[in-house]
């Protein structure tokens, strides 16, 4: 796979991971997905560009100045 650019997970703010979820067979296409290696939030999608695409762009949840 290609280098892609993933944006922190938006739930925990952690680093995400991009890996195939299913192999390709012949009545279906592989699934890729993306998971965050903290809390485990993720997503997936037959298309890489798409899945990192909708990854990138959800609601951020976390912000790190988060007053204490």
């Amino acid at each position: 796979m290609s280098e892609y650019i993933l944006k922190p997970c938006p739930f925990c703010g952690s680093e995400p991971m991009l890996g195939e979820v299913r192999p390709a067979t012949r009545k279906s296409p592989p699934l890729f997905g993306i998971t965050c290696i903290h809390c485990g939030a993720e997503m997936t999608d037959e298309f890489v560009p798409e899945l990192i695409q909708r990854w990138n762009t959800r609601c951020l949840l976390y912000t790190s100045d988060a007053a204490d």
